[in-house]
C-alpha cells in the first residue's frame, strides 16, 4: 500500500457516502465532480469568500518515528469549514465531525463488520481541535486527526 492508495482511499470513502454529501449540502444526484467542490486534498480552501459552501480539507501531516525502525507512523489531517450562519442553527461542524469518524476509524468500522479503508492500513480517530483559528471570522474550522502506521 503506498501513500497515494490512502489518499485516494479516504478520499473516495468521503466523496461516496451520502449523509456526507447531504451535511455539506451538496446536491443529489451526487457525482464526484460536485464532492471534489467541497471535499479537498489540500490544507487551505482557496473560495471561503466566494461562497459559504461547507469544505472539508484533507491532507497529511508530516510523519514521526514508530515504534520500531520498520514503521513510521503517519496522520491525516481533516479540517471541517462551516459557515456560522449553518453551525449556528444545527452544530453542522460536529456533525461533519462525527461523520468523518464514523466513516474513517477502523474501529467502528469494524463495529459494523467493515474492513478498514484502505487494505494494509488502518485509520485511528487520534484527537479532535475544536474552533481552530481561522482568518476570515464569518466561518468555523473544526479539526480531526486520524494516525495510521505505515510501512517504510
Amino acid at each position: 500500500m503506498n501513500l497515494k492508495d490512502i489518499a485516494i482511499s479516504v478520499y473516495m470513502a468521503c466523496a461516496n457516502d451520502t449523509e456526507l454529501l447531504k451535511l455539506l449540502d451538496i446536491p443529489s444526484p451526487y457525482s464526484l465532480a460536485d464532492a471534489r467542490e467541497q471535499i479537498i486534498d489540500d490544507r487551505y480552501p482557496n473560495d471561503l469568500v466566494t461562497d459559504n459552501k461547507s469544505k472539508i480539507c484533507i491532507y497529511e501531516s508530516p510523519t514521526v518515528p514508530g515504534h520500531n525502525i520498520l514503521f513510521e507512523k503517519g496522520y491525516w489531517n481533516t479540517d471541517i469549514y462551516v459557515h456560522k450562519d449553518k453551525d449556528i442553527v444545527d452544530r453542522r461542524s460536529i456533525l461533519i465531525a462525527e461523520r468523518l469518524i464514523y466513516l474513517l476509524d477502523v474501529n467502528k468500522r469494524k463495529l459494523r463488520g467493515l474492513q478498514p479503508i484502505s487494505t494494509g492500513v488502518g485509520l485511528f480517530y487520534y484527537n479532535r481541535i475544536p474552533n481552530m483559528p481561522i482568518d476570515n471570522e464569518d466561518w468555523k474550522r473544526y479539526g480531526l486527526i486520524f494516525t495510521y502506521d505505515y510501512i517504510k
